[in-house]
Protein backbone atom coordinates (compact mmCIF):
# COMPACT_ATOMS: atom_id res chain seq x y z
CA UNK A 1 0.00 0.00 0.00
CA UNK A 2 1.56 3.42 -1.02
CA UNK A 3 1.13 6.33 1.52
CA UNK A 4 1.05 9.86 1.19
CA UNK A 5 2.83 12.10 3.32
CA UNK A 6 3.38 16.06 3.60
CA UNK A 7 6.77 17.28 4.32
CA UNK A 8 8.12 20.62 4.44
CA UNK A 9 10.59 21.33 1.75
CA UNK A 10 12.39 23.99 -0.73
CA UNK A 11 11.49 24.93 -4.73
CA UNK A 12 13.55 26.70 -6.40
CA UNK A 13 12.91 30.07 -7.69
CA UNK A 14 14.34 29.55 -11.25
CA UNK A 15 17.27 30.42 -13.17
CA UNK A 16 18.26 34.25 -14.37
CA UNK A 17 19.04 36.66 -11.54
CA UNK A 18 18.01 34.10 -8.66
CA UNK A 19 19.88 30.72 -9.59
CA UNK A 20 20.17 29.68 -6.41
CA UNK A 21 16.97 31.21 -4.46
CA UNK A 22 14.76 28.81 -2.66
CA UNK A 23 10.91 29.29 -1.52
CA UNK A 24 9.19 27.34 1.30
CA UNK A 25 6.84 24.84 0.33
CA UNK A 26 5.19 21.75 1.52
CA UNK A 27 5.51 18.62 -0.54
CA UNK A 28 3.08 15.89 -0.91
CA UNK A 29 5.06 12.79 -0.65
CA UNK A 30 4.28 9.42 -2.17
CA UNK A 31 5.66 5.80 -0.83
CA UNK A 32 6.42 4.78 -4.84
CA UNK A 33 5.79 0.89 -4.09
CA UNK A 34 7.82 -2.10 -5.09
CA UNK A 35 8.97 -0.62 -8.25
CA UNK A 36 10.79 2.01 -6.54
CA UNK A 37 10.42 5.94 -6.90
CA UNK A 38 12.29 6.15 -10.78
CA UNK A 39 9.31 3.68 -12.19
CA UNK A 40 6.75 5.55 -10.13
CA UNK A 41 8.03 9.13 -11.08
CA UNK A 42 8.16 7.89 -15.18
CA UNK A 43 4.42 6.76 -15.05
CA UNK A 44 3.75 10.16 -13.77
CA UNK A 45 5.88 11.99 -16.90
CA UNK A 46 4.30 9.94 -19.61
CA UNK A 47 0.47 9.88 -18.01
CA UNK A 48 -1.61 12.63 -19.37
CA UNK A 49 -1.64 15.14 -18.16
CA UNK A 50 2.16 14.50 -17.21
CA UNK A 51 3.39 15.23 -14.11
CA UNK A 52 6.70 16.12 -13.02
CA UNK A 53 8.24 15.07 -9.54
CA UNK A 54 11.55 15.11 -7.70
CA UNK A 55 12.61 12.07 -5.97
CA UNK A 56 13.65 12.35 -2.23
CA UNK A 57 14.68 9.85 0.02
CA UNK A 58 13.22 7.35 -1.91
CA UNK A 59 10.09 8.55 -2.16
CA UNK A 60 8.09 10.91 -5.01
CA UNK A 61 7.77 14.22 -3.85
CA UNK A 62 5.37 16.64 -5.76
CA UNK A 63 5.35 20.62 -4.73
CA UNK A 64 1.58 21.26 -5.29
CA UNK A 65 3.15 25.11 -4.62
CA UNK A 66 2.05 26.63 -7.95
CA UNK A 67 -1.19 24.17 -8.98
CA UNK A 68 -4.07 26.67 -10.06
CA UNK A 69 -7.57 25.60 -8.19
CA UNK A 70 -8.94 24.08 -11.13
CA UNK A 71 -5.81 22.08 -11.73
CA UNK A 72 -6.11 20.01 -8.75
CA UNK A 73 -8.24 17.46 -9.85
CA UNK A 74 -6.43 16.64 -13.31
CA UNK A 75 -3.11 16.00 -10.79
CA UNK A 76 -5.46 13.25 -8.69
CA UNK A 77 -6.67 11.46 -11.94
CA UNK A 78 -3.20 11.10 -13.53
CA UNK A 79 -1.93 10.10 -9.67
CA UNK A 80 -4.44 7.63 -10.30
CA UNK A 81 -3.64 7.02 -13.46
CA UNK A 82 -0.07 6.12 -12.31
CA UNK A 83 -0.69 4.34 -9.58
CA UNK A 84 -3.10 1.60 -10.82
CA UNK A 85 -0.28 0.69 -13.76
Amino acid sequence: RRAARLEPGAAAVGGGACPAERLPTTLVTLSPGSDGPNHLALRLRLGNPPVIARILDDRVALDPRTLAIEEIELLLRALQAALQE
